[in-house]
């Protein structure tokens, strides 16, 4: 997990989750990864690409569980 305050625009995250029963062949762990274009600190949200899908907007509680390194298998 992240803190907010150390978020920067330009930033990869990378959202982590326990593979489910049709993926566990591939890996332990489906990792995605979420690009960080803007950061507004007054709503405390941040502009993101969540898997290179479009970009959206996530307030905080989301944004905070996803992890600054990716983890190595």
């Amino acid at each position: 997990m992240i803190k907010f305050e150390k978020i920067k625009p330009g930033m990869t995250l990378w959202d982590v989750r326990k593979a489910t029963i049709y993926t566990v062949r591939r890996s332990k762990w489906d990792i995605w990864p979420v690009l960080v274009k803007e950061i507004d600190i007054e709503n405390r949200r941040v502009l993101a690409l969540w898997n290179y899908n479009e970009p959206e907007w996530m307030r905080e509680r989301r944004i905070t569980k996803y992890r600054a390194n990716r983890p190595e298998e």
